[in-house]
């Protein structure tokens, strides 16, 4: 040893050369001796250039994996000729003026039957006139919200088998519902194509109701906790997800509620559907129509005549989407004269009909006073 200081790894003299010479020692960089090497880590990015894998055996209790197959398309490319229409309308009155008749007179169109009532109100009283085919309304009674939630999935789930045309399955579905046999559907079974909820006012104060925990349980003479702004927020979300869904089930989508007023910017009032508080005009943007059905005139034999109004030329809110429909209100209306004006309903084959219908409508258009009789 001569004693001067050797690196780790570092041999103090390099092995002699074959001809009995020493060779000078090569310089080593630090780190890469043995052994550096022997304790060195492994690169987290990974060896650099091409590295060899084995193949990766399979073991005889190991199933391969299957083929990856395609995602299924998350939306759908419809064109607009090819879309099937419904119509999805509001329709809002002081209480006794006749709005749950015109939405009932659906039952009349056969294009619309057979129609499911969503009887929150228990207004079907009106509906007991022989003169139309309200008999063949079915009628569903609530009490609660959570009941207009499961009417709601049954008809998702009923549209989705009567689309795909499995009669047997819906005939299974209504019998379960009815608690009848299946026996006793058969020849009068249901093809649902019309919903109507009256009213989707009576549906949200179930809303708020839930909310703030009153039941049928709860006695007349238990105080109950007065909704405030977070029940109030709770309850629009609420709604805003129910009619949303109603208005994007595959039928017609009807709606009634009663009618209040309220102060625009300018301290003038306006009539609009009697919701609370941004419930009234939110929900009125989902929809195709939003109607305001007012009395017009009494006919000197008594007869009541009715206005519909479905554009906003008054202090009060209404809409119509369809622009075939050129005027701003239907004078005595039904679910049958709307679909024919706004092209949802093919006119009569009959040459004499559609003149007829043709003159009735433009004298209720141009003078409310010669429209036709009505029963109410």
């Amino acid at each position: 040893m001569d004693g001067s200081p050797t690196g780790a790894g570092v041999p103090a003299s390099a092995p002699a050369s074959p001809g009995g010479a020493a060779n000078p020692a090569k310089p080593v960089t630090p780190g890469t001796g043995p052994a550096a090497q022997a304790t060195a880590k492994p690169s987290p990015v990974g060896p650099v250039g091409p590295v060899a894998t084995k193949p990766v055996a399979i073991k005889p209790n190991m199933a391969p994996r299957p083929p990856v197959q395609e995602a299924a398309p998350q939306f759908l490319i419809q064109e607009f000729d090819s879309r099937q229409q419904y119509i999805k309308a509001l329709v809002y009155a002081e209480h006794g003026v006749g709005k749950t008749f015109l939405v009932g007179t659906a039952a009349d169109v056969a294009q619309m039957r057979d129609v499911i009532m969503i009887n929150a109100e228990s207004g079907e009283t009106t509906l007991e006139d022989p003169t139309h085919k309200f008999n063949l309304i079915d009628l569903v009674r609530v009490h609660n919200f959570k009941q207009v939630a499961r009417v709601y999935e049954f008809l998702k789930l009923y549209c989705e088998i009567r689309d795909r045309g499995d009669m047997e399955a819906l005939l299974k579905l209504e019998a379960r519902f009815k608690r009848v046999p299946e026996e006793s559907l058969k020849g009068r079974q249901k093809i649902y194509r019309t919903v109507i909820i009256d009213s989707v006012a009576e549906v949200e104060a179930y809303c708020i109701g839930q909310l703030l925990g009153i039941t049928e349980k709860v006695a007349f003479d238990q105080e109950p906790d007065s909704a405030e702004w977070a029940q109030y927020k709770q309850a629009l979300t609420m709604m805003l997800r129910l009619v949303r869904g109603f208005r994007d089930l595959p039928m017609h989508v009807l709606m009634t509620a009663g009618r209040k007023y309220i102060q625009d910017e300018q301290k003038r009032f306006n009539y609009t559907p009697a919701l609370t508080g941004q419930s009234a005009t939110k929900i009125q943007g989902f929809l195709d129509m939003v109607g305001h059905l007012v009395l017009s005139s009494v006919g000197e034999d008594g007869t009541i005549h009715r206005r519909l109004w479905v554009q906003p030329a008054g202090r009060f809110s209404a809409k119509c989407r369809f622009s075939r429909y050129k005027k701003a209100f239907f004078d005595d209306p039904s679910m049958e004269s709307i679909l024919k004006a706004v092209g949802l309903l093919e006119a009569p084959t009959s040459p004499k009909q559609p003149q007829k219908a043709a003159s009735q409508q433009s004298a209720a258009g141009d003078n409310p006073g010669q429209s036709a009789n009505v029963k109410t």
